[in-house]
């Protein structure tokens, strides 16, 4: 099974490429089309993370983002809700009052946060999902630019890196920041039946850590050490991955007892595929998607165009591979 696994690495690392190449294609054309349009100084774009300040992924996105504003001459802000989705629905209001040109956000709440998309679109503010897409009106919907994931295939890729790992009947307990977020349901529910088409049932505890890394290292840790029959821990959220490989190594537990699998946007985890407490991550693709999101916005703002949706390609990472498919400011 491992043999067979390896070939799914490189199968998938090279699909990934491919894919993170088109998309700075795309970035590369939107960046054309802004050109010769005057500076873009009056523009002011917004990114309202559902997440926390402190979740690295974010952050760097937010950071890569920023960068691309200014290179453009727009003004940017990012804001974060710490997991609440009615909190991030009254941000974007917030910022429609502020004079927001733009509102780039995830929606991984399906409908929360729809009453603030639609008064953002009908006051002809522009609105880009990023990795979140909402299920709204399909006029809405139209309107808005996207760049998607589907965090299902999210679930079933961790699967397939750990199946090795488990057998029938096994416990994986699945760390989440917000429990209900679309980014962590349609992944554990594509986890057990991957999981499921090769001949293993596994029960999938979803354990509610929060968005501040260092209690969620302690709510962790006291579980899997009362839980000494947990087979594997695997999440979706980065959060979460980072506060289970301070949870193994502060709590003194051993590599691999249990083997972790997650994204690798930090340097815990880095340190944790380095160290043997994460076999292999699963991770999608980090900057060309945060540039194009501002791109595609300044050129939605300046020539009313709509850029085709894009999808943000997944990636596994294991030791071998880490230099080349993890940023150096996440290692």
């Amino acid at each position: 099974m491992r043999h067979n696994r390896n070939r799914k690495v490189a199968a998938l690392t090279a699909a990934a490429a491919l894919a993170i190449a088109g998309l700075a294609g795309c970035a590369e054309s939107g960046d054309n089309n802004n050109g010769g349009s005057g500076p873009g100084d009056s523009i002011k774009i917004a990114f309202i993370g559902e997440s926390s300040s402190t979740d690295v992924i974010w952050s760097y996105r937010a950071a890569r983002m920023a960068e691309e504003a200014e290179r453009l001459g727009a003004e940017f802000v990012d804001r974060y809700a710490e997991g609440d989705f009615a909190a991030q629905a009254r941000m974007i209001e917030e910022e429609i009052a502020r004079g927001a040109n733009a509102i780039i956000a995830p929606f991984f709440d399906a409908t929360t946060a729809n009453a603030a998309i639609k008064k953002a679109i009908d006051q002809g503010v522009v609105v880009y999902a990023l990795l979140g897409v909402p299920e709204i009106e399909s006029e809405y919907l139209a309107k808005m630019g996207q760049a998607t994931t589907d965090w299902a295939d999210v679930g079933g890729k961790l699967a397939e890196v750990s199946l090795g790992y488990l057998q029938d009947g096994s416990t994986v307990v699945w760390p989440a920041e917000a429990p209900d977020g679309t980014y962590i349901t349609d992944a554990v529910a594509r986890y057990k039946e991957v999981a499921a088409q090769n001949g293993i049932t596994v029960e999938v505890v979803v354990l509610d850590v929060g968005s501040d890394p260092t209690a969620a290292a302690s709510t962790i840790l006291s579980y899997l050490t009362s839980h000494p029959d947990v087979a594997a821990l695997a999440t979706s959220g980065a959060i979460a991955i980072g506060a289970a490989n301070t949870a193994m190594t502060q709590g003194g537990l051993e590599p691999g007892k249990p083997p972790l699998f997650g994204q690798v946007v930090s340097p815990a985890s880095s340190n944790g595929l380095m160290g043997g407490y994460m076999p292999a991550g699963v991770n999608l693709e980090l900057k060309d998607s945060s540039f194009f999101a501002v791109q595609s916005v300044v050129d939605m703002i300046k020539n009313g165009s709509k850029p085709p949706v894009t999808a943000v390609p997944l990636v596994i990472v294991e030791k071998g591979n880490i230099t080349e498919t993890v940023p150096a400011e996440l290692r």
